[in-house]
C-alpha cells in the first residue's frame, strides 16, 4: 500500500483494513530475493488489466492468479527463475498453468479451498497438529506437489518447482521442552523461507512511512540500519545522509 488520504484519486484509492496505512494505492510488485523491485502493477478495480492481453483461459483465473501471470511476463529468464507468492495469489489452476503453458516454476502457500482437492489427500490440520512439531504430509498430481508441514501452525504449499527431499533442519522453539530444537524441513519449505527472508524486509521498507529518530549514539557518518521486526535481520539500509531518521516496517 502506498499511503494516500486525499480524495482526488477516485476508484484508485483503496481501503485495506489490515495494512499499516489503510488508505492508499494498492500496488502489486515482483521483486527478487536481493530486495530489488523489478516490475509493478497498480490495482485499478475492473480496469486493472485493461492494457494486458489475456487469453480466455487466463481471464477465467482469479485476480491474484492474473496478477502473477501479468508480472511474470516481464521476467528476463522465466525458464531459469522460480516465483514465490502467498495464499492471496496461489491456487492449483495457476500452478498447473504456469508449468504446462509457460514452463515457469513457482511456489506458493495455499488455502484449503484453492488446493485443487489436495486437502482431501492431506491430513487435516487438527490431526497433523497432534503429531510432533516438524511432521510432514504430502501428495502430488500432474507435476504439482502439495506439502503440509507442522511448524508453529500447519502450513500448506503448492509447487511445480521443488519436492519434499532432500530434507534439512531448521531451529524452532519447542514450547513443551522450553528450548530450541532441530526440526526436519523439506526442500520446498526451505527454499521458500530463504527467499522470503529478503522479501519480508523489502515489504517492511516499502510500507514504512513513519520515521522515528535514530538512537542518539548512532554515528551520522554511518548507514542507518532498519531492523525488520518480522525476522530480526539487518538488510534494509538507509543511505548516508538520511537526516538522522531510520524507518521501521509494520
Amino acid at each position: 500500500m502506498v499511503a494516500y488520504k486525499g480524495t482526488r484519486a477516485g476508484n484508485l484509492r483503496q481501503y485495506v483494513s489490515n495494512k499499516p496505512d489503510k488508505w492508499g494505492f494498492k500496488i502489486f510488485c515482483r521483486s527478487s530475493s536481493t530486495e530489488i523491485i523489478h516490475d509493478m502493477l497498480l490495482y485499478q478495480g475492473s480496469s486493472t488489466f485493461f492494457n494486458v492481453s489475456l487469453s480466455s483461459q487466463e481471464q477465467s483465473l482469479l485476480l491474484g492468479a492474473k496478477v502473477v501471470l501479468t508480472l511474470s511476463r516481464t521476467t528476463d529468464k522465466p525458464h531459469h527463475s522460480v516465483l514465490f507468492f502467498d495464499n492471496f495469489f496461489t491456487n492449483y489452476n495457476l500452478i498447473e498453468f504456469m508449468k504446462a503453458e509457460l514452463n515457469i516454476h513457482c511456489v506458493g502457500t495455499v488455502r484449503a479451498n484453492r488446493s485443487g482437492g489436495a486437502n482431501c489427500f492431506l491430513q487435516e490440520d487438527k490431526i497433523l497438529s497432534k503429531e510432533k512439531q516438524g511432521a510432514i504430509d504430502c501428495c502430488s498430481s500432474a507435476g504439482v506437489t502439495a506439502v503440509k508441514w507442522h511448524d508453529n501452525e500447519c502450513v500448506t504449499l503448492l509447487s511445480n518447482a521443488y519436492g519434499v527431499e532432500p530434507l534439512s533442519y531448521v531451529q524452532r522453539y519447542h514450547a513443551e521442552e522450553k528450548k530450541r530444537c532441530q526440526l526436519p524441513v523439506q526442500q520446498l519449505h526451505r527454499h521458500t523461507m530463504s527467499t522470503w527472508a529478503g522479501l519480508i524486509c523489502l515489504v517492511c521498507w516499502c510500507t514504512s512511512t513513519r520515521p522515528h529518530q535514530c538512537p542518539a549514539d548512532a554515528s551520522r557518518d554511518s548507514p542507518r540500519v532498519s531492523t525488520c521486526g518480522h525476522c530480526a535481520c539487518h538488510t534494509c539500509v538507509v543511505s548516508v545522509g538520511c537526516g538522522g531518521y531510520c524507518y521501521s516496517g509494520f
